[in-house]
């Protein structure tokens, strides 16, 4: 079985581009519809693009910022910081998405506006990802990509908090095994 590649529209300032190492004939363009994000302070941005349904994504990704920025420790300016990212996507069954992929790696994170204001602008770039877990007998769509882009995430904590609480218990209950999402800040 093999992912569907996903078209999907998106909102001016959220696109996100996954570019395939391995197989560089497949890209996945994501315009993710929506975004959420927590902030306690530079060290601890938690970011989730999602399609679909907050309660029941057909797509998401997590980002999350790896440490304080310091000078000359990251490219191009100071502002920028290291981030994790986790690509989860759920196919299958039509609506009731009955498979998933998940896709982890590292890159780096440019806020283009100050965190912890209503909206998080911010760029992300040459961000390795590799597929870590899936569906019993899922053939990779790729094995490895590279993701960059920019998106608009709205602050809200509490919403996070639950809607990354739920991801993890969805994707447990589909890999049937303890999941890789977190609800603390890691």
């Amino acid at each position: 079985m093999m992912i569907p590649t996903l078209l999907v529209g998106c909102n001016a300032g959220s696109k996100i581009t996954i570019l395939g190492v391995s197989s560089p004939n497949i890209t996945i363009k994501s315009g993710f519809e929506s975004g959420l994000y927590r902030f306690s302070d530079m060290n601890n941005i938690t970011v989730m693009l999602y399609d679909g349904k907050l309660t029941k994504p057909d797509q998401a990704l997590v980002i999350h910022t790896q440490w304080i920025p310091a000078n000359a420790s990251t490219p191009i300016t100071s502002k920028a910081t290291n981030a994790t990212f986790r690509y989860i996507n759920f196919f299958g069954g039509g609506n009731d998405k009955k498979n998933v992929a998940v896709y982890r790696g590292a890159g780096y994170l440019y806020p283009n506006s100050t965190p912890g204001q209503d909206r998080l602008n911010a760029s992300v770039w040459q961000a390795s990802l590799r597929i870590t877990d899936s569906s019993k007998g899922l053939e990779e769509h790729f094995d490895q990509a590279q993701l960059h882009g920019n998106f608009t995430a709205e602050y809200d904590p509490g919403a996070m908090n639950q809607a990354m609480s739920q991801l993890r218990r969805r994707v447990g209950q589909m890999l049937g095994g303890p999941p890789y999402v977190r609800t603390d800040n890691q």
